[in-house]
């Protein structure tokens, strides 16, 4: 037999079932006359025979044959019976012989399941040989896409399951298991390109040795590092006696190893590898391509899962400002507020020490309030002298954080203090109350520390949270005032915080922005939402919470929507915010938006901005969606008490929205990729039977009648053997194209398999049947003759109506529109 996969047979190994010697002789006579036709014969006169020769003991190790010839009338077995115990016994394609020109049986025994019918009177060499080639490929193909069929939705099952977790530590070991079981592999690993984009690290293992989980490789170095080198899969036969394997594995057990890339907008963010320690040699092409596949998928729950560690991370940090802030507010005991804002602190930034200092302004002195971390026990006797250069008098001085690289090294600190600080980067934050100058946070860590923005804007946060509370000790009476504002500060907090949590398990873009309107009006806030379109360049509001009747007379006092508005791109906080990427906290918007409103009188302009909940007292914050660099659009809030310190903490609110946001696309674009068809765009197998039998439901519900359309594509394969299979697909896309443009847009259309395709049309009969697919073949007929392809499309139509009344079952309508096809199929060819 032909080696799995080969286009063509090299060797025909044909068994003959027939009762008759001559038969025998006269099909090897017709194949010998067939030119290129290379096959074995093995005749045997009973049907007990040829069963013997497929018994289980003879096929253990595959069956010796290709295809069946069988005769219907046996000695041991008459008609269907033989075709019927047959087909039980093998998945070998059958081809029918009979001496009876029956139009009738041919039918029958295409419906049990044989690939042809032939008539003995009428065979001939080329005739036999082509039924014969016809039916073993058919066979091969259909059992590739079976086993296709098998592959995605054991992929897709895996995708989901791993799309669901959101931990990403889970995520990142799950993929590793799930891919190395895939392909029945007994070893798997994960990489993850570092941030600085010169290395990547060994993250996660599936039966892989603890002692290399952390193994970092260069770009280019070993199969992993090629992998993202190149951005392609890449696999060795045997890793011990490969040149280009990584050193740190050279004691490794695995022989064999695959790996394909992990990408995340066609950028490479890791390598997923699988790995063999039983053998050596190739991989498939088939094992490369469903690992690749699963790796898009896995890219997508990585990055899934990242999201969703910074928005938890935002989360904590709120929490912990929260903290910081409860702190400065309820605990009485001044000394114990401060060490608990310390070590909040400490927490909120990752850092080995935190100190917080305090300024005598009379003496210019500075004197230790609180220690946390690995130096307290030595400094919390620490005494500084008069005159002595402290970083806590210098970012006093500057007003503004200060970061020290190395402490030994900084004109920040006395040599004294610098020596309790050896190679130490040191971070200094000046606490400072309505320009009174109250002390410093210190933030001490043991290496090297690149400070992000956000992570500056949050110690920034914390550290006005702490200079609040040493305010509040100094004075009372400013300690009272700022307990007000803390107090609305963790308000504020406590219901972005609630935002978030909700966030997480909605997964519908609008409720997304009910979910964070909702919580928002509860403050007094208004919001509005708008995304941006980076191809249009434009910026379309896709939420308010404004009541809709206030929109509506909004709308009839100016002329504007603000619904499903597009904003001009050069209106101030628009093009400020999108093009910089900045939030805008803007303090009087009653006065910037009567400027952009048509011109009318004042009164006019105050009426139509009370709709708005807009006074002369009202301040807004603008900030970008941005998510990866990429902004995603603008939110904008306005209420009677924002203030512009609030600015940091809605950003990362707006973080939040976008991430949740972002989600929902992705797991719309999962969900759709699952019913599609990749090809043609139209609805594949599993997209038609799930809507079909929603709107199956419907109409019988509705009483309305159901139209089914069965289409098989003419001479594919021949198209594919004359012109070559990109020629084919591209027929393949023609035909969709027909049935878009013949079919009306309600109804379903798909390609259920390699050539076959199915319409669903509700509310139409058989009348409409004759004018949908007479519409059809017009089309097609006009595409033939255009002579802008170099193949004819020909279409074979079988359809089955549903009129109400009657029981209604979906896998019958497909049953009759099939045979009603293949009898048109049939009378074509006669």
């Amino acid at each position: 037999m032909g080696h799995k996969g080969s286009p063509m047979v090299d060797r025909m190994h044909i068994l003959l079932v027939d009762d008759n010697p001559s038969v025998a002789r006269l099909i090897r006579e017709y194949l010998g006359e067939v030119k290129d036709f290379h096959f074995e014969l093995t005749h045997v006169n009973r049907l007990k025979a040829g069963l013997e020769y497929l018994s289980p003991d003879r096929t253990r190790n595959g069956s010796p044959f290709d295809v069946i010839l069988l005769d219907l009338a046996l000695p041991d077995s008459k008609d269907l019976d033989a075709l019927i115990t047959m087909r039980a016994a093998t998945h070998l394609p059958i081809i029918v012989q009979s001496g009876i020109d029956d139009e009738e049986l041919a039918l029958k025994v295409t419906q049990a399941g044989a690939q042809d019918f032939l008539i003995k009177g009428q065979i001939s060499g080329a005739l036999l040989g082509r039924a014969l080639r016809y039916a073993v490929e058919r066979q091969r193909w259909e059992a590739t896409l079976q086993r296709h069929v098998r592959e995605m939705d054991a992929l897709f099952a895996t995708s989901l399951e791993i799309s669901a977790q959101l931990d990403l530590q889970v995520v990142l070991h799950s993929i590793v298991e799930r891919a190395a079981r895939l392909l029945g592999m007994p070893m798997g690993g994960l990489y993850l390109v570092t941030p600085d984009n010169q290395h990547l690290q060994l993250v996660a293992g599936y039966e892989l040795p603890d002692t290399l989980i952390g193994a970092t490789l260069q770009i280019g170095e070993g199969l992993a590092g090629r992998v993202v080198e190149t951005g392609k899969a890449f696999f060795v036969e045997d890793y011990h006696t490969w040149q280009g394997r990584a050193a740190i594995y050279n004691l490794a057990e695995f022989r064999r190893v695959l790996g394909v890339p992990l990408k995340s907008n066609q950028a490479v963010i890791g390598v997923l590898d699988v790995l063999d320690n039983n053998r050596t040699g190739p991989f498939e092409d088939e094992e490369v391509r469903l690992l690749t596949l699963f790796a898009d998928q896995a890219s997508n729950a990585v990055q899934n899962a990242r999201l969703f560690e910074a928005s938890r991370q935002h989360a904590r940090q709120m929490v912990l400002l929260n903290e910081i802030a409860q702190a400065a507010i309820r605990t009485p005991d001044f000394h114990l507020m401060l060490e608990t804002a310390a070590a909040r602190f400490s927490e909120l930034i990752g850092a080995e020490g935190i100190y917080i200092t305090l300024w005598d302004d009379i003496r210019q002195q500075t004197r230790l309030g609180v220690a946390h971390g690995f130096l307290k026990p030595m400094v919390d006797s620490l005494e500084f002298e008069p005159g002595e250069t402290t970083l806590t008098g210098a970012v006093l001085q500057e007003g503004y954080p200060i970061i020290v690289d190395k402490a030994d090294t900084s004109p920040y600190l006395s040599p004294r203090l610098a020596a309790l600080f050896p190679q130490q980067t040191l971070l200094g934050l000046p606490l400072i109350v309505d320009g009174r100058k109250l002390g410093a946070v210190l933030a001490v860590f043991n290496s090297p520390h690149p400070f992000a923005l956000e992570e500056m804007v949050l110690c920034e946060q914390a550290a006005n949270q702490v200079a609040l509370a040493v305010a509040k000790a100094h004075l009372l009476q400013a300690e009272r005032q700022r307990s007000r504002e803390l107090a609305r500060s963790n308000a504020l907090i406590g219901a972005l915080s609630q935002v978030a949590a909700h966030l997480e398990s909605e997964l519908d873009p609008r409720g997304i922005m009910s979910t964070v309107g909702a919580e928002l009006d509860r403050l007094d806030i208004t919001i509005q939402i708008a995304l941006f379109n980076p191809l249009t360049r434009d910026l379309n509001v896709e939420y308010t919470s404004i009541a809709s009747q206030q929109l509506k007379e909004f709308t009839l006092r100016t002329g504007l929507e603000l619904d499903h508005y597009q904003m001009p791109e050069n209106l101030w906080p628009v093009d400020k915010v999108i093009k910089e990427k900045a939030p805008l906290y803007v303090e009087n918007l009653f006065d910037f938006l009567a400027a952009n409103l048509p011109e009318a009188s004042e009164s006019v302009h105050q009426q139509a901005l009370d709709l708005m909940y807009i006074t002369k007292s009202t301040s807004g914050i603008f900030l970008p969606m941005v998510i990866k660099e990429q902004v995603l659009g603008m939110i904008g809030l306005w209420g009677n008490d924002l203030q512009s310190k609030d600015v940091p903490t809605f950003q990362v609110f707006a973080n939040q929205v976008a991430v949740a946001i972002e989600n929902s696309r992705l797991f719309s674009q999962i969900q759709t990729l699952a019913i599609i068809d990749d090809l043609t765009g139209l609805y594949n197998r599993r997209g038609f039977f799930t809507l079909a039998e929603q709107q199956i439901k419907l109409a019988s519900r509705l009483n309305h009648s159901i139209l089914l359309v069965f289409m098989d594509m003419d001479k594919l394969k021949q198209i594919n053997d004359e012109f070559g299979h990109l020629q084919g697909d591209l027929a393949l896309i023609d035909v969709a194209k027909l049935l878009k443009q013949s079919f009306r847009s309600s109804d379903i259309v798909a390609r259920i398999g390699g050539d076959e395709f199915v319409v669903l049309a509700i509310n139409a009969n058989g009348a409409d049947a004759t004018v949908l697919i007479n519409r059809l073949r017009k089309k097609m007929a006009d595409l033939n003759n255009s002579g802008a392809k170099p193949y004819h499309i020909s279409l074979s139509i079988g359809t089955s109506a549903w009129l109400p009344g009657g029981p209604i079952n979906l896998d019958e309508l497909l049953a009759r529109a099939d045979a009603q096809m293949y009898q048109h199929k049939h009378k074509r060819r006669k």
